[in-house]
């Protein structure tokens, strides 16, 4: 693949709680055009990410996935 994504970890705890406040604001109001807006903000496919979110989703989705079978015995 060409380029590499990158994490600021000093800026993940701030941001962690940027986005908490705003969808624990959200759930405290009860107001579903605003969790609306949220889910559109970061999880669309348009907008100012939406080709970052399409090449990671490529990405992630070539990646095996684990399969579990479970059983019981009696």
């Amino acid at each position: 693949d060409r380029g590499c994504f990158s994490i600021d970890i000093e800026a993940v705890p701030a941001a962690v709680a940027a986005l908490a406040s705003d969808v624990l604001a959200v759930k405290v109001r009860g107001e579903p055009a605003a969790a609306a807006l949220l889910i559109d903000k970061w999880t669309a496919e348009t907008g100012e990410h939406a080709a970052l979110r399409a090449v990671i989703r490529a990405r992630w989705l070539r990646a095996p996935k684990a399969t579990f079978v479970y059983s019981v015995a009696l």
